[in-house]
């Protein structure tokens, strides 16, 4: 006789998702399994110097991997702002588990 037990099969599903988690892999778990995420970084920096004058930023907003709300555009945001020169971009992404993940990317320049 099997020794399964059904309740075996989904605790180590779960154990291996929360352990796949703490890899640094750039993987899906890395990107959706952290518990908590918040963290700003270069995107891109161009060759124009000096200080930035102005600063666009837009947003999206997936739930679930799936339910995706908002649109970032850079072109479009330096456009609407009135930025010619683009500088430099920055990424911001805040993660709560794999449930919620909110990207925002703030373009500045003249």
């Amino acid at each position: 006789m099997s020794s399964f037990r059904p309740l075996k099969l989904p605790s180590a599903l779960l154990a291996a998702l929360l352990l796949t988690a703490c890899s640094d892999l750039y993987s899906i778990a890395n990107t959706y399994g952290k518990a908590f995420e918040n963290q700003t970084y270069p995107l891109k920096i161009t060759e124009n110097e000096g200080p930035a004058t102005k600063e666009a930023s837009g947003s999206f907003t997936t739930i679930f991997w799936f339910l995706n709300f908002g649109k970032v555009d850079t072109r479009q945001l330096a456009k609407e702002s009135g930025i010619t020169k683009i500088q430099f971009i920055d990424k911001k992404k805040t993660t709560i588990f794999f449930v919620y993940q909110k990207t925002t990317i703030t373009v500045y320049g003249d």
